[in-house]
Protein backbone atom coordinates (compact mmCIF):
# COMPACT_ATOMS: atom_id res chain seq x y z
CA UNK A 1 0.00 0.00 0.00
CA UNK A 2 2.83 2.31 0.61
CA UNK A 3 4.73 1.51 -2.08
CA UNK A 4 1.34 2.73 -4.46
CA UNK A 5 1.08 5.96 -2.20
CA UNK A 6 4.77 6.62 -3.32
CA UNK A 7 3.97 6.14 -6.93
CA UNK A 8 1.12 7.81 -6.71
CA UNK A 9 2.76 10.94 -5.16
CA UNK A 10 5.71 10.90 -8.05
CA UNK A 11 3.00 10.53 -10.74
CA UNK A 12 1.20 13.46 -8.86
CA UNK A 13 4.70 15.54 -8.88
CA UNK A 14 5.24 14.82 -12.61
CA UNK A 15 1.47 16.05 -13.34
CA UNK A 16 2.30 19.19 -11.19
CA UNK A 17 5.44 19.96 -12.87
CA UNK A 18 3.49 19.21 -16.76
CA UNK A 19 1.21 22.05 -15.10
CA UNK A 20 3.81 24.27 -14.30
CA UNK A 21 5.42 23.77 -17.59
CA UNK A 22 2.52 24.26 -19.28
CA UNK A 23 1.60 27.55 -17.33
CA UNK A 24 4.82 29.32 -17.90
CA UNK A 25 4.69 28.30 -21.59
CA UNK A 26 0.95 30.02 -21.80
CA UNK A 27 2.22 33.42 -19.77
CA UNK A 28 5.10 33.48 -22.26
CA UNK A 29 2.40 33.00 -25.43
CA UNK A 30 0.48 35.59 -23.99
CA UNK A 31 2.70 38.39 -23.64
CA UNK A 32 4.22 37.77 -27.14
CA UNK A 33 0.37 38.15 -28.07
CA UNK A 34 -0.05 41.75 -26.47
CA UNK A 35 3.50 43.33 -27.53
CA UNK A 36 2.59 42.14 -31.04
CA UNK A 37 -0.74 43.57 -30.66
CA UNK A 38 0.83 46.71 -29.60
CA UNK A 39 3.54 46.33 -32.11
CA UNK A 40 0.70 46.18 -34.72
CA UNK A 41 -1.42 48.92 -33.36
CA UNK A 42 1.98 50.94 -33.93
CA UNK A 43 2.15 50.56 -37.46
CA UNK A 44 -1.57 50.92 -38.11
CA UNK A 45 -1.60 53.77 -36.29
CA UNK A 46 1.81 55.21 -38.49
CA UNK A 47 0.31 54.00 -41.55
CA UNK A 48 -2.51 55.78 -40.42
CA UNK A 49 -0.76 58.74 -40.47
CA UNK A 50 1.53 58.59 -43.34
CA UNK A 51 -1.97 58.21 -45.98
CA UNK A 52 -3.30 61.33 -44.46
CA UNK A 53 -0.58 63.25 -44.64
CA UNK A 54 0.53 61.77 -48.19
CA UNK A 55 -3.19 63.15 -49.27
CA UNK A 56 -3.00 66.25 -48.09
CA UNK A 57 0.61 66.83 -50.10
CA UNK A 58 -1.63 65.61 -52.80
CA UNK A 59 -4.06 68.07 -52.37
CA UNK A 60 -1.28 71.13 -52.02
CA UNK A 61 0.50 69.29 -55.16
CA UNK A 62 -2.34 69.07 -57.10
CA UNK A 63 -3.90 72.96 -56.37
CA UNK A 64 -0.35 74.02 -57.41
CA UNK A 65 -0.13 71.85 -60.93
CA UNK A 66 -3.81 72.75 -61.23
CA UNK A 67 -3.55 76.80 -60.98
CA UNK A 68 -3.07 78.61 -64.31
CA UNK A 69 -4.30 75.30 -66.51
CA UNK A 70 -7.80 75.55 -68.48
CA UNK A 71 -11.05 74.22 -67.19
CA UNK A 72 -10.77 72.01 -70.16
CA UNK A 73 -7.06 70.29 -68.85
CA UNK A 74 -8.63 70.02 -65.85
CA UNK A 75 -11.67 68.01 -66.60
CA UNK A 76 -8.62 65.57 -68.38
CA UNK A 77 -6.75 65.32 -65.82
CA UNK A 78 -9.45 63.89 -63.67
CA UNK A 79 -10.83 61.58 -65.92
CA UNK A 80 -7.37 60.27 -66.20
CA UNK A 81 -7.29 60.01 -62.37
CA UNK A 82 -10.11 58.04 -62.43
CA UNK A 83 -9.08 55.58 -65.03
CA UNK A 84 -6.29 54.92 -63.52
CA UNK A 85 -7.99 54.33 -60.06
Amino acid sequence: MQKEIAMLNDKLQEVCHSIAKKLQTRLEYDRTIKETSAAYTKIRESAKSLLHILKREESHLGNKLYSGTSDEDLRSLRELRNIQN
